[in-house]
């Protein structure tokens, strides 16, 4: 089945928490390639990771 923004990419400010997280996660579940930035690398990064890779 292809998925609705599969070809796509998606930069979401604040990726890493809250409602930038969960937007993060929607669009990967649709097949866009998502990219972000962290303010707090480590912790950030791991978390929207986890996040999005659980989507796909």
């Amino acid at each position: 089945m292809t998925k609705q923004l599969e070809g796509k990419i998606a930069l979401i400010t604040g990726g890493t928490t809250g409602i930038g997280l969960a937007a993060a996660k929607q669009l990967a579940a649709q097949g866009a390639q998502v990219a972000s930035d962290a303010a707090s690398f480590v912790n950030g990064i791991e978390r929207f990771v986890d996040g999005v890779m659980a989507q796909i």
